[in-house]
C-alpha cells in the first residue's frame, strides 16, 4: 500500500501497529485504543479518495510551489517559529516564540523541536489556511516524524495533532531538514525567549 499511497500509510497506521504489538500472545485479541480507532476512521473515510489520487511522482522546485517558508527551532529554554511569504507579497512575515514550562524543559530535544512546530502551526493556522508550507528544521528526527510518524506514541500523537490541524485548515505541510547554521531565522526568535 505504501508504494501506491506514500508515507501517509506509515503515518496513519502507527497507533494500529502499537495495538498489535501490545497484545499478550499471538492468539490474543487486539485491543483497539481511541487513537487506533481514529486511524481506522481515517482509512474508512479516505481510502477511496487516496486510491484514486496515488502518490506524486514528480518533484518541483520548492521556491516555485510553496506559499510560505517556515523556520522552527527549539532549545532547552524555549522555542521559536518564523514564516515569510514565498509568492504572495500581501503576506509579510510573522514569528512566534515562547518559554517551556518546567515539565516541558526535561523532554527530549526531539519533543521540544516537534512542539515548536506544533505551536507555530497552531499560532498561524488561519494565516496558513489553504496554503502550502515548506517547514525548515535543523532536527532530522522531526523531519522524519512529520513525514512518517514515530514509534514513540507521545511524539506520534503530536505529529498527528499537527496533521489534524493542517487537515482542518487545508494546509499542505512539507518538512525539510536544513543544517543548523542555515536555520538562523528561527534561532533569532528563540533568542527572544531569553536563551
Amino acid at each position: 500500500m505504501q508504494i501506491v499511497l506514500g508515507n501517509i500509510v506509515r503515518f496513519n497506521t502507527r497507533f494500529l501497529y502499537d495495538c498489535v504489538l501490545g497484545r499478550a500472545s499471538w492468539n490474543s485479541s487486539v485491543k483497539i485504543t481511541p487513537e487506533a480507532f481514529g486511524e481506522l476512521r481515517f482509512w474508512n473515510n479516505s481510502l477511496r479518495h487516496l486510491n484514486s489520487s496515488g502518490v506524486e511522482i514528480c518533484n518541483l522546485d520548492a521556491e516555485n510551489t510553496f506559499d510560505f517558508e517556515v523556520f522552527c527551532d527549539a532549545s532547552d529554554v524555549g522555542f521559536g517559529g518564523y514564516f515569510s511569504a514565498c509568492l504572495d507579497a500581501r503576506f509579510e512575515s510573522g514569528e512566534v516564540f515562547g518559554n517551556w514550562h518546567n515539565h516541558e524543559r526535561v523532554q527530549s530535544s526531539t519533543w521540544r523541536e516537534l512542539a515548536g512546530v506544533q505551536r507555530t502551526v497552531r499560532s498561524f493556522a488561519k494565516t496558513f489556511e489553504n496554503k502550502r508550507l515548506i517547514v525548515s528544521l535543523d532536527n532530522k528526527n522531526v523531519e522524519h516524524i512529520l513525514k512518517v510518524g514515530s514509534s514513540k506514541m507521545n511524539l506520534h500523537g503530536m505529529a498527528s495533532d499537527i496533521r489534524y490541524n493542517c487537515k482542518e485548515n487545508n494546509i499542505n505541510l512539507h518538512a525539510v531538514w536544513v543544517p543548523g547554521e542555515q536555520n538562523k531565522k528561527a534561532d533569532g526568535s528563540i533568542m527572544m525567549t531569553g536563551v
